[in-house]
């Protein structure tokens, strides 16, 4: 009976909180608002070729803006060709040239064909290689602290670096790069920001081991699982010290992709969840 009665919590709680999250999300759909990053968004902040200046386009720059953030990113014998060193264990990412090539035979009126021609190449982001600099123009916003934010930030002792073209976690190097301050619309943003890279920094292996954090380019569902803790706790921590206490539409936008990517699952969600309860519970008693 006592194990019925706790099964049905559970699953009551489970649909209170997928409730809530669609909730937040439906709100900014149907304000017809789009998810965006938080932080200026200006050429540097895109993935581009180093060879040619020129933004990827469409998926490729999906998949590099997803996996590494903005910047320069070139082919192994580009970056060796101006001193660079592709960092041992660093995996390629694998983008499409869409281009059009001309048929040996013509059309029945004696016109030149064309066909749609794939090539794929190779690339690495700057973030992948040594012996490069990359110092993207820093935003013009005045940027005021929020003390009670910073105390945590400054208490997880953290390796945080500023000046990157996006936000993100290594697990390999166990370090934390964002823009800079002055880069973020707000500074609400910005520790918003902040707080869902420290999220995924509890999950590293000599922390809490969160499995997720170290299969992250693995599979999509881990992917989808990780971010949704790093999400929720984020928004637990912003509530936490007073900022953003109810659903962001940027934080709806983009928690919405990951429950998609869950396929929807209660039990998933849910567990992230707890994931980004207990994140957060070891993140406070640092400072404590």
């Amino acid at each position: 009976m006592a194990k019925a009665k706790r099964q049905q919590f559970d699953d009551t709680a489970k649909d209170r909180l997928t409730a809530l999250i669609r909730d937040g999300m439906q709100t900014a759909l149907d304000n017809g608002e789009r998810w965006h990053a938080g932080y200026i968004a200006s050429n540097s902040g895109l993935a581009y070729s180093l060879n040619t200046g020129k933004p990827y386009l469409n998926n490729n720059q999906l998949y590099m803006l997803l996996f590494y953030g903005g910047g320069p990113c070139a082919t192994y014998p580009a970056w060796k060709k101006i001193g660079a060193q592709v960092r041992e264990g660093e995996k390629a990412t694998t983008l499409v040239h869409v281009g059009t090539a001309k048929k040996r035979e013509l059309d029945e009126n004696g016109n030149e064909q064309f066909y749609t021609k794939f090539s794929y190449f190779n690339t690495f982001h700057y973030s992948q290689v040594d012996g490069y600099e990359y110092q993207p123009e820093q935003g013009s916003n005045d940027f005021v602290p929020i003390e009670a934010a910073q105390k945590i930030i400054d208490a997880s002792g953290a390796n945080i670096s500023h000046g990157s073209s996006g936000a993100s976690f290594s697990d390999k190097n166990d370090s934390i790069a964002v823009p800079f301050q002055s880069d973020f619309e707000s500074a609400e943003l910005y520790y918003g920001t902040m707080f869902h890279e420290l999220i995924h920094w509890t999950g590293a292996e000599h922390r809490l081991n969160r499995p997720n954090v170290a299969t992250y380019f693995d599979d999509v569902k881990n992917r989808a699982r990780e971010e949704l803790t790093a999400e929720l706790g984020a928004a637990y921590l912003s509530a936490y010290v007073g900022i953003e206490t109810t659903p962001a539409p940027n934080h709806a936008q983009y928690l919405n992709a990951w429950i998609e990517a869950l396929e929807n699952d209660n039990n998933e969600i849910f567990a992230a969840a707890n994931d980004a309860q207990a994140a957060v519970n070891y993140i406070l008693e640092l400072g404590e």
